[in-house]
C-alpha cells in the first residue's frame, strides 16, 4: 500500500455538494476528511478480502458455540456480558447485518486487532469520498467500496424479512442521538441503503421514542416493529427515563418476546466484547480439548489473529510488550500501550484525558500482544503530519465489503484522519 496526494488543495477538491454527504468533514477541531488517499495492491486487497470473511466466520462459530454451550455465570464473569443482555443475547438469528473489523498491516503481516460488532461507523466517508474523488478525476484510482450500500441493503432486507415472518410487520424506525453529527449521517446513509430496495422507514431521534411496559416502542402513537439504532447496547442496558423506570430493560423485554425486532440483534453484543476475542484464543489454544474449530478456522485464528489473554501475566513472563483493552473500550478509550523488559513494565501510553476515562477505566481488561504500525506521511494544512495506519474491513453478513482507512496515534482515537482507499486499475 501507499499514499497517494493531489496537487490541488484540500478546499479546491471538497465542495458544498461532499460536505452535504459527510457534513464531518472536519471532526473535534480539525480536519478529518484528508484529500490523500491510500492505495492498496490488488494482492494486499485480495488476501485482506478473504481473511475478513474468515474472521467473520470464525466469529459467528464461536458465537454459537457460546450461545448453546456457556453457562450464564461464565458470560457474565468471563465475557462480560451484562446480565440483563443474557437472555436475549442467546436468540440465535442467521443475521448479524454490520461489522467492521480493525486490522494492522506492518511488515508484509496483517492481524487482525479487534471488531465492532455493534454499532459500526465512518461508512459515509468510505463510500462517498472514494467516489467523489473519482467522479471528479481527482484520482484515476479503482474504487473499493462499491458494493457496500448493496451489501447493506440486502443484509438489512434480509433482517426484515426475518422479523416480517415473525409477525413484526408494522412500522420500521431509524434512531441515534441527532445532535451527534456523525451518528446521524451514518444512521442516515443506512436508512437509505435500505429505502433504495423499497424498505421505508422514517428516522426519529433517540428522546422521541417512548416505551410502554409489555406492550412495544412506540413513536408518538404508533408502535414500532423493527428498529435500527446507533447506540450501543451496553449503554442501553442501563436507560432510564426521567421518573427512573428502566426503559432499557424494558426494551429488552419486548425483544425477548418478540415483540420488538432490533438491527443489529442482541447477539451481536457478545461479539463485541473484547473478552470475545480472549475467548476465541482461549478456545484456539485448547481446540484439541474443545474441538470449537474446524481445519480453515484454526488456519485462520493462526495466521491473522493476536495471542489475547484475561492477565498480562504470559507477557511479564515472556518479556513481551503488549496492549491493554477496555472490554467495551470505543475511539481508543480505554487502551493503554505497555512496553515491557526483562519481565518489567519500563513504559506505558494512553492518549486520552477526559471526561469518559474513568467510565472505560474501570473496565475489565483484556491483554493482548502488541504488534508495530505502518507509518505514513499525510498532506495536511502547512506541515505534512505522520500518522499510523489502521484498516478497518466492512463485513456485511458475512461479505467483505469494503475499507476505512485511518492514520492517527499508536492507538488510533477520534482525532485520527480518514483517507480514501482505492486500489489500483487493472
Amino acid at each position: 500500500m501507499h499514499i497517494i496526494s493531489s496537487k490541488l488543495s484540500r478546499n479546491e477538491i471538497f465542495n458544498a455538494e461532499i460536505a452535504e454527504l459527510v457534513p464531518y468533514l472536519d471532526m473535534n477541531g480539525q480536519e478529518y476528511c484528508t484529500k490523500d488517499a491510500m492505495v492498496y495492491s490488488r494482492q494486499e486487497l485480495q488476501e485482506l478480502s478473504s481473511a475478513a470473511e474468515g474472521v467473520d466466520q470464525v466469529y459467528l462459530t464461536t458465537l454459537r458455540y457460546v450461545q448453546r454451550n456457556v453457562p450464564d455465570e461464565v458470560l457474565a464473569q468471563e465475557l462480560h456480558i451484562d446480565p440483563r443482555l443474557i437472555p436475549c443475547a442467546r436468540q440465535e438469528l442467521s443475521f448479524h447485518v454490520m461489522a467492521r473489523q480493525d486490522w494492522i498491516l506492518y511488515e508484509g503481516q496483517m492481524k487482525f486487532i479487534e471488531n465492532n460488532a455493534d454499532t459500526p461507523t465512518g461508512v459515509p466517508e468510505s463510500f462517498f469520498i472514494p467516489s467523489y474523488l473519482i467522479e471528479n478525476d481527482i484520482y484515476q484510482k479503482e474504487m473499493i467500496n462499491h458494493h457496500l450500500p448493496v451489501n447493506i441493503a440486502n443484509a438489512f432486507a434480509t433482517a426484515v424479512n426475518h422479523y416480517r415472518s415473525a409477525g413484526l410487520t408494522g412500522k420500521i424506525v431509524f434512531s441515534c442521538h441527532q445532535e451527534h453529527t456523525e451518528d446521524y449521517a451514518n444512521t442516515r446513509f443506512v436508512q437509505s441503503c435500505a429505502e433504495s430496495i423499497g424498505i421505508h422507514s422514517v428516522f426519529a431521534d433517540l428522546s422521541e421514542l417512548t416505551v410502554q411496559e409489555g406492550a412495544g416502542l412506540f413513536l408518538g402513537d404508533e408502535k414500532i416493529d423493527i428498529w435500527y439504532r446507533l447506540y450501543p447496547l451496553e449503554l442501553l442496558v442501563f436507560d432510564e427515563d426521567s421518573d427512573g423506570t428502566p426503559v432499557g430493560e424494558q426494551i429488552l423485554d419486548l425483544i425477548e418476546k418478540g415483540l420488538l425486532g432490533i438491527i443489529n440483534p442482541i447477539q451481536s453484543i457478545i461479539m463485541q466484547s473484547k473478552s470475545f476475542y480472549k475467548f476465541i484464543w482461549t478456545l484456539y489454544e485448547n481446540n484439541d480439548t474443545f474441538g470449537v474449530f474446524n481445519h480453515y478456522e484454526a488456519s485462520i485464528i493462526s495466521k491473522y489473529f493476536l495471542p489475547t489473554y484475561g492477565a498480562n501475566d504470559i507477557f511479564l513472563s515472556e518479556s513481551t510488550s503488549f496492549v491493554e483493552k477496555a472490554v467495551y473500550g470505543r475511539e481508543g478509550r480505554g487502551v493503554t500501550l505497555t512496553t515491557v523488559n526483562d519481565g518489567k513494565i519500563v513504559a506505558t501510553q494512553t492518549n486520552s484525558l477526559d471526561e469518559y476515562d474513568s467510565y472505560y477505566n474501570t473496565q475489565p481488561k483484556i491483554y493482548q500482544l502488541k504488534l508495530g504500525m505502518t507509518k505514513f506521511t499525510l498532506s495536511i494544512g502547512e506541515e505534512p503530519k505522520e500518522g499510523y495506519l489502521l484498516t478497518g474491513a466492512y463485513v456485511i453478513n458475512g461479505r467483505f465489503s469494503g475499507l476505512l482507512t485511518r492514520l492517527g496515534d499508536l492507538i488510533t482515537g477520534d482525532l485520527s484522519y480518514f483517507c480514501a482507499s482505492f486500489t489500483e486499475n487493472n
